[in-house]
């Protein structure tokens, strides 16, 4: 079992690496590209392992394990080629990378994310180590996929979505397709994607430590995520707050839930 988490964890590093020259990307391209490489990872050790479970389990641990991959290197792609093509991104990164953070700093930050990242893909990593072919294993091991899936179209569709509006408009905030329903629904994607992770190890994890694991990871993603939104709200509100448009869509679109309707009492008016 250890030598998953190890070869997970050194991975991690290895993709992470790259926020040494501008630490916003231990978070950003960095992740993206660490949890494909976990995904991998954990194939590759199955394989030296000998990890051979009956052709339906076989296929659903492949598609689990491609589904992180696809993930993970979807989103280093798209924050890549947005960090290229953006002004204002490339504002924003030369910003933080002239800030000073020590290395002392950066190297917990990369440690620190790298556990992150292998504590997100845990799920997975547990059912192809565990070996477990149990009814309740395939079961939510499909039900995780599907779920997965769609935060995946979700996040990726919002991604899109916003990139197209902000090359028409730069200056403007983003209120259509998916925005029309939640003001972050990348971010909403992202947490039912590692929802549907999350689940797919239940049945498979078999002891405390693993469910620990699992937890944590899917935990403080969530908090991440959430965290993430919250601050963008801050900045469309700092940009956007004094317009009546604004004012009105905040108010009447949740942030992350949809039809969950909550007071934006954050946006002020004049």
């Amino acid at each position: 079992m250890w030598i998953y988490f190890l070869a997970c964890f050194l991975i991690c590093l290895v993709c992470t690496a790259i926020g040494f020259k501008n630490y916003i990307w231990f978070m950003s391209i960095g992740y993206g590209i660490a949890v494909a490489g976990a995904a991998v990872g954990i194939e590759i050790v199955g394989i030296c392992q000998g990890v051979n479970p009956s052709l339906p389990f076989y296929i659903l641990d492949k598609l689990l394990l491609l589904q992180l991959f696809v993930y993970g290197v979807r989103l280093s792609t798209f924050l890549s080629i947005r960090e290229s093509e953006s002004r204002s991104y490339r504002s924003a990164l030369k910003a933080n990378a002239q800030s000073h953070v020590s290395v002392a700093a950066k190297f917990g930050i990369w440690c620190a994310v790298s556990i992150l990242y292998v504590l997100q893909v845990s799920p997975v990593m547990f059912r192809i180590a565990n070996r477990v072919e149990t009814t309740a294993g395939m079961f939510f091991g499909i039900v995780g996929f599907v779920i997965s899936f769609v935060g995946f179209m979700v996040e990726a569709t919002a991604d899109n979505q916003k990139s197209a509006a902000k090359k028409k408009n730069p200056h403007d905030f983003v209120s259509s397709g998916l925005f029309k329903f939640v003001r972050c629904p990348n971010y909403l994607g992202e947490i039912v994607f590692w929802t549907g992770i999350f689940i797919s190890g239940w049945g498979a994890l078999n002891n405390w430590w693993q469910w620990v694991c699992a937890l944590l990871g899917y935990a403080m993603i969530v908090g991440v995520m959430v965290s993430g939104a919250q601050r963008l709200e801050k900045r469309q509100n700092k940009n956007y707050g004094d317009r009546i448009e604004y004012q009105q869509y905040a108010q009447n679109t949740p942030m992350l839930i949809p039809l969950l309707k909550t007071r934006h009492s954050s946006v002020h008016t004049k």
